[in-house]
C-alpha cells in the first residue's frame, strides 16, 4: 500500500481485531454480571491509611521516564515536573477525590494507537503483522495509575499461573512451565 488513507485504515482494521473480544457471548456474560454486582456494591471504606499523599505523588513524578510522547493533553512529563510545587498537592487532592466519588475523569480514558515495528521483525519487510500497537495515555492518568499502584500493590493478586504483563516474568516462564 502506498496510499496514507489506505495504510491508516488497514492500521486500524488490524488493531480492532486484535483488540476486540473473540468470544462476544462471553464478554456479554461477564459486562452482565459486572453490572449486577456492581449494582448493591459499596465497597470498603476509604480509609486515610489508603489516602494518596504529596510525598507518593511526588515520588511517582520524580521516577516516570522522560522524554515520552504528550497525550491526546499535549502534556508530558516534564510539563509537571517542572511546574510549581504546588501542583503535586493539587493531584493528591484531585487522586483522592477520584477514589472518594469513585469515578475516573473522561479524559483519563482517552488514548491513541500508534503502530511499532516489532523489534526481531524489521528485517521481514512491512507486513501489518510485523507491527505491535502502543497505547498513548494523558500523562496524569499514568501518574493516577502508578499512584494506585504503589498504594494498594498488596491487593492486586495475579494468579501464579500469569506470566505475561507481571513483573520479573515473561512468555519464556510460561514455556518453561
Amino acid at each position: 500500500m502506498t496510499d496514507n488513507t489506505q495504510i491508516a485504515e488497514a492500521f486500524a482494521k488490524y488493531f480492532q481485531t486484535t483488540c476486540t473480544s473473540s468470544n462476544e457471548g462471553q464478554s456479554n456474560r461477564f459486562r452482565s454480571t459486572f453490572s449486577d454486582r456492581r449494582q448493591n456494591y459499596v465497597g470498603d471504606p476509604f480509609l486515610d491509611e489508603y489516602k494518596f499523599d504529596v510525598e507518593l505523588v511526588e515520588t511517582v513524578l520524580s521516577k516516570i521516564k522522560r522524554g515520552k510522547v504528550a497525550g491526546l493533553d499535549e502534556l508530558t512529563i516534564e510539563h509537571l515536573v517542572n511546574s510549581h510545587p504546588v501542583l503535586a498537592a493539587i493531584l493528591t487532592k484531585l487522586f483522592n477525590i477520584i477514589v472518594s466519588a469513585a469515578h475516573v475523569p473522561y479524559g483519563f480514558r482517552l488514548s491513541y494507537t500508534v503502530p511499532l515495528l516489532k523489534e526481531d521483525q524489521s528485517h521481514k519487510g512491512h507486513s501489518i503483522d510485523n507491527y505491535r500497537a502502543i497505547s498513548i495515555s494523558p500523562i496524569i492518568s499514568k501518574i493516577f495509575e502508578h499512584c494506585i499502584l504503589a498504594r494498594y500493590s498488596k491487593f492486586l493478586i495475579t494468579s501464579p499461573n500469569q506470566f505475561g504483563f507481571k513483573k520479573g516474568f515473561s512468555s519464556g516462564h510460561a514455556i518453561l512451565c
